[in-house]
């Protein structure tokens, strides 16, 4: 829905204050980027498949596939990043093709970032990659709201957590609130506390606001 590919049944999704549906949807993706968790590539270039966000400088394709690792998926082709890519991405593993989702973002550059399990496929290695990445991109008014399953890229990016469960929001707040309740009650089973929820606003700080959230996680 954040997304804009499907029409919440109740509530609004407003980005400014504008309701998204209001606003042209060239608009809309001129400022926002989602990577979906399954990343589907096209039949064309490895550099293409990169920029479908339109004309992308040299600089910066060469910039994003150096940072994001996607220069090794490059290197073991001879034509570079103008390797050939089949419908679907076949040929290349599941972690490749969710670099080069995450490459995808990173080339549109956008003000609010939509990330559905970036690193769920990737190796560690590649995890902290991305999250160096995504620390030196992120510029202090952009929006990352992501949805993980692993506590390491929430205690790295996160400014606030929203906790699921079955569909339902059983915690939100500041990052070190709700990993010390998660952590004293590891399954969970605590109800939260409405009050001291209401209280807990996302701290002021020169990072972007973040969060976080899926149906079983963070």
């Amino acid at each position: 829905m954040l997304a804009g590919l499907y029409k919440p049944g109740s509530g609004r999704v407003r980005l400014g204050d504008a309701d998204l549906w209001e606003i042209d949807p060239q608009v809309v993706s001129t400022h926002l980027s989602y990577l979906p968790q399954t990343v589907h590539l096209f039949k064309g270039t490895l550099s293409s498949n990169l920029a479908l966000s339109g004309a992308v400088s040299d600089s910066r394709m060469i910039h994003v596939a150096k940072v994001l690792r996607i220069d090794a998926i490059a290197a073991d082709s001879p034509q570079g990043m103008e390797r050939e890519i089949s419908e679907g991405g076949e040929g290349l593993s599941v972690g490749q093709r969710q670099l080069v989702g995450l490459g995808r973002v990173f080339v549109a550059k956008p003000r609010i970032w939509l990330l559905d399990e970036p690193t769920a496929a990737l190796d560690r290695e590649s995890e902290q990659a991305v999250l160096q990445a995504l620390e030196a991109e992120l510029e202090p008014e952009d929006i990352l709201v992501f949805s993980t399953h692993r506590p390491n890229l929430v205690s790295n990016l996160a400014t606030r957590i929203v906790f699921m469960q079955r569909g339902e929001i059983l915690l939100d707040g500041r990052p070190e609130e709700v990993i010390s309740r998660l952590t004293a009650n590891p399954k969970s089973q605590a109800s939260p506390d409405p009050e001291a929820a209401q209280d807990s606003e996302p701290p002021q700080t020169s990072r972007p606001k973040v969060g976080p959230g899926t149906d079983d996680f963070f």
